[in-house]
């Protein structure tokens, strides 16, 4: 499963806003001034260059602080539309989320992963969030061709004004992009053979566990020899 990128959200003041006692008052005041919140999120563009539509899985990790649904909202948009849902917890390991995305042949999407502001408590300040992973990316079915993906990981902000409320709200974006696991944007991902049918006569052995456990070593080694080439 190859990495792609680290991600961190954010819904935090830019400037400390607590225990400023020390300072001298016109200083506190100053930095009040400036101390306006940042929300940012993660965003990641996936091209599929591959003549046949791919069925893709990202998985999400982050470990401290935990990612958790009740703060996060995922946005895919493959054909112009943004389609809100959420992560999927994976069983065993509730740190660990999947999202599956399909992309049609030579098209792009966009997989987003943002701090939720219907969240009130995120949203009035009332509550900081500060959530730092990685992220990796994976086939979502064994059978298909082999898939040639160019990925673009970035964190996007917006800063939000002390007084929204202001005549003139003072708004600011920030965005750049992410250096990738393999330090390019070209991903592969090999096909996966699907074991074989293997029948039997009443009596006779059954060769379906050892054609999965050869299948099964297979992939594993696909897998190692597509991180090998991905660092090349």
């Amino acid at each position: 499963m190859p990495l792609v990128s680290t991600f961190e959200l954010l819904v935090n003041p830019i400037a400390p806003t607590d225990n400023l006692g020390n300072l001298p008052p016109d200083v506190v005041q100053k930095l009040g001034k400036v101390a306006r919140r940042v929300v940012q999120g993660y965003f990641l563009t996936i091209a599929n260059t591959t003549d046949a539509p791919a069925r893709l899985r990202l998985e999400f990790t982050a470990t401290t602080p935990e990612l958790n649904l009740v703060d996060t909202v995922t946005i895919r948009d493959v054909l112009g539309n943004n389609d809100f849902s959420e992560l999927i917890p994976v069983p065993g390991n509730p740190k660990r989320f999947t999202f599956n995305v399909g992309i049609p042949a030579n098209d792009t999407a966009l997989v987003t992963l943002l701090p939720d502001l219907q969240n009130v408590d995120l949203f009035t300040g009332a509550k900081n969030l500060e959530i730092r992973g990685y992220v990796s990316i994976s086939r979502a079915t064994i059978g298909g061709p082999s898939y040639e993906l160019l990925v673009t990981p970035e964190h996007r902000g917006t800063f939000l004004p002390k007084n929204i409320d202001d005549s003139v709200p003072d708004f600011d974006q920030i965005a750049y992009a992410l250096p990738t696991a393999s330090g390019g944007s070209l991903v592969r991902l090999p096909s996966l053979v699907r074991p074989p049918v293997v029948t039997s006569q009443p009596g006779e052995p059954n060769g379906v566990d050892d054609s999965q456990e050869v299948i099964s070593l297979m992939a594993q080694r696909l897998e190692e020899l597509e991180q090998r080439l991905t660092n090349v």
